[in-house]
């Protein structure tokens, strides 16, 4: 089953998560706040488990403090990134 790519947050808040690969063809979680507030991590393991980074994903866009509720998802899940310094 394919994994969603992007996921809006609720309300018409400008909250947004999406995956991408990056030059590397690691997958990237793309976080933008709007207000040029974007931040890119970087998933470190080479073969994610898909299931587990959408159900991360999918509860996170839902909360009202999207990026924490990632970080704390993201850890429980035991899916390590590392930020993407531009």
């Amino acid at each position: 089953m394919a994994m969603p790519r992007s996921f809006h947050g609720a309300s018409g808040r400008p909250d947004f998560l999406g995956l991408r690969k990056g030059p590397r063809g690691q997958t990237e979680i793309v976080y933008d706040a709007g207000q040029h507030a974007r931040t890119v991590l970087r998933l470190t393991a080479e073969s994610p488990d898909e299931d587990a980074l959408a159900a991360a994903l999918t509860h996170a866009i839902g909360q009202p403090r999207v990026f924490a509720a990632l970080l704390a998802e993201l850890r429980a899940r035991a899916i390590a990134v590392e930020q993407v310094i531009n």
